[in-house]
């Protein structure tokens, strides 16, 4: 018997490691917005809580630079949707769930899709996360597609390709 998810029965309120928000930074453009943050954890300055409510917005804005959205994994599907469509370049980290229907509407053919080796660890955890995780960057021009990403401090190295993007 296949195992119950519970959505948003986890903890949904964890802060994004500084030197990864960094590296996302120097591959794609400065993250001028934060859409999915909190009081505690934002990623810049510029930053929209709960209360905020970003998905009540049509679309995101940040002139000169990069949206930045770690979405509750609880609810995802809204935050892919307004990203796959913003006029502002987005980059959204997310659970790699391809068989999700999330992913087949908002994801796949649309983002340039990182698959992301070794597992993160957020803030305020000891442990990294136990699920694989994706970073979607929408709006670049890289281009739609996949790749296996090797992610450090000292930058974001595609799998099978010559350097690192940063």
């Amino acid at each position: 018997m296949m195992t119950v998810q519970k959505p948003g029965r986890s903890v949904q309120d964890v802060g994004t490691p500084p030197w990864f928000l960094k590296v996302v930074s120097d591959a794609f453009g400065p993250i001028v917005l934060d859409v999915a943050a909190s009081d505690r954890y934002h990623a810049c300055e510029a930053y929209l809580t709960e209360a905020d409510d970003a998905l009540s917005l049509p679309n995101w804005y940040a002139p000169g630079g990069m949206i930045w959205c770690n979405p509750p994994y609880g609810r995802i599907a809204p935050w892919v949707e307004i990203a796959a469509r913003c006029p502002t370049p987005v980059a959204v980290l997310v659970p790699a769930a391809v068989g999700s229907n999330w992913w087949a509407a908002h994801v796949h053919g649309k983002a340039a899709v990182f698959f992301l080796r070794p597992r993160l660890t957020f803030l305020g955890h000891d442990t990294p996360f136990p699920k694989d995780l994706a970073l979607l960057v929408y709006g670049t021009g890289i281009g739609a597609g996949y790749r296996l990403a090797r992610v450090t401090p000292n930058g974001i190295g595609v799998e099978g390709s010559e350097g690192a993007l940063s």
